[in-house]
């Protein structure tokens, strides 16, 4: 079972790209992995943030969008 992390930010500064990431993760099969979705101000402090907002963590290693985009919907056949 892999964890799967995206880190936003507040959402009053959310816009395309957070949008992106959201949809994406909503993909994701929720049955074999753990997914969980962090907005700045709620569910941690933004500048507790590792890297700049929006980012996604798969088994604590950040990855890109398009890495995480060819492994969830390319590689499943989504």
């Amino acid at each position: 079972m892999k964890q799967f992390r995206l880190y936003l930010p507040k959402e009053s500064e959310h816009d395309v790209n957070c949008e992106r990431w959201k949809h994406l993760f909503g993909m994701i099969d929720r049955i074999h992995n753990e997914v969980r979705v962090y907005i700045s101000g709620i569910e941690f402090a933004e500048k507790d943030a590792k890297y700049p907002l929006p980012y996604a963590v798969i088994d604590k290693k950040r990855v890109s969008f398009e890495h995480l985009y060819e492994m969830v919907m390319i590689k499943t056949g989504k």
